[in-house]
């Protein structure tokens, strides 16, 4: 009788142990004040880089797009005829920041005149037509603030977020291809298309 009873004990405590186990793995993990533990994350491919300050001079009210004309848009494609491809909705981007006494965000070791800066650019856009990577060029020369071990990568860019020079030349690059020397309140970029 005695072994009767430990069983149904055991099997009681069994079966109670086995419904609250299973009720907490059916919660998420919270803290005291019920907020998740962990958030879920992305899938890899859709991960965003850390902000670049680049990055975070967006617009910030959806209105002065259609006040600056900024619209979705097609791109021709290259049969002349054929009918207008849709313009890709993002793009992801490196590019080499070269910055003068004048740019917006400057940091106080930037020391080259206007001139100096574009004529840099320019050099550096001619290396990386030569073969040299862009990647590269943008850890060593880019005065972009914040950009160390990034090497100029902006990851997915989408139209309105950056200012309209950057993003105009942007969008308008084949995978793969470098923009000539693009001035902006920031200074001069070079810009590679990555995706």
């Amino acid at each position: 009788m005695f072994a009767l009873k430990s069983v149904r004990r055991t099997s009681v405590v069994s079966v109670v142990s086995i419904v609250a186990i299973a009720s907490v793995l059916a919660l998420p993990g919270c803290n005291r004040n019920g907020e998740p533990l962990l958030t879920p994350t992305p899938p890899p491919s859709t991960t965003a880089l850390p902000a670049s300050p680049l990055r975070s001079l967006l617009v910030p009210d959806p209105s002065a797009l259609s006040e600056a004309g900024v619209e979705p848009s097609t791109a021709p494609s290259a049969g002349g005829n054929q009918a207008p491809t849709p313009a890709p909705d993002r793009v992801h981007v490196a590019h080499v920041l070269v910055m003068h006494t004048q740019s917006a965000m400057r940091q106080p070791s930037v020391t080259r005149s206007l001139d100096e800066a574009r004529a840099f650019a320019t050099q550096l856009l001619a290396r990386a037509r030569g073969g040299e990577d862009l990647v590269a060029l943008a850890r060593q020369f880019s005065d972009e603030p914040g950009h160390e071990g990034k090497g100029g990568d902006l990851g997915f860019i989408t139209r309105g977020q950056t200012v309209a020079p950057f993003e105009n030349a942007a969008f308008a690059l084949p995978v793969g291809g470098l923009s000539e020397v693009v001035q902006t309140d920031f200074g001069f970029h070079v810009i590679k298309r990555l995706e």
